[in-house]
């Protein structure tokens, strides 16, 4: 086999475990995979930056199927794991460059952190999924966590946090709709997070996997 076989080979390997852009995937724009993706790791980065969140488990590192959206809450994070009651933030995170505000993706988030807040069977397999993934330093208190839950013990908050990835030219006061206005339709404290970034989000979605892409060449 030539080098220049192998080398077509690792490429095609490469480019099947990173998701593809909407246009190549045949996907409609909205659905585009990598901008989620994209949003997904800005909102990570966020948390642990500005809100000194522990990630313990990512969803995109344990994604079976590269081109598909990820399921679930999309960031799970804990805060405050010295204290003796800590905090689990369950994250939803959406992307918008509609000048609407809210844009439409808010209700989405409405709906999927509703559900979760409202639903203990959502939230047991969130708390499953996060025991069974997270990374060894923080297996413990995940194990915990989970427990707690299940027993119904009282053993740590829950905060839901919606992350909206908006651009300079669209973010609005208003965005986060019911979030603000409407904050007793949750079960649990809501912590709003408006994420703002320059440039489109598509466009710089592209750039990352394309960066990935060459860096993994």
């Amino acid at each position: 086999m030539s080098e220049e076989e192998i080398a077509s080979a690792l490429a095609e390997e490469r480019d099947a475990v990173l998701p593809q852009s909407w246009q190549e995937g045949g996907r409609e724009k909205h659905l585009d995979v990598q901008r989620s993706e994209f949003g997904e790791i800005i909102a990570s980065e966020v948390l642990k930056q500005v809100f000194d969140t522990s990630i313990p488990a990512a969803r995109i590192a344990h994604k079976e199927i590269p081109d598909q959206q990820t399921r679930g809450a999309d960031v799970m994070g804990l805060e405050g794991i010295e204290l003796s009651r800590p905090t689990l933030i369950v994250g939803e995170v959406k992307g918008s460059q509609s000048r609407k505000s809210p844009p439409g993706v808010v209700g989405q988030m409405v709906t999927k952190l509703e559900a979760l807040s409202t639903n203990r069977r959502a939230m047991l397999q969130e708390l499953a999924w996060l025991r069974d993934y997270s990374e060894e330093e923080y297996a413990d208190i995940c194990a915990r966590i989970h427990a707690s839950f299940l027993l119904k013990k009282d053993y740590f908050e829950i905060v839901l946090s919606p992350l909206l990835v908006r651009t300079d030219s669209t973010h609005h006061p208003n965005d986060a709709g019911d979030f603000r206005l409407k904050p007793g339709r949750f079960k649990n404290r809501i912590r709003w997070v408006s994420i703002v970034v320059e440039g489109d989000l598509f466009e710089l979605a592209q750039e990352v996997y394309r960066i990935a892409r060459e860096g993994a060449a």
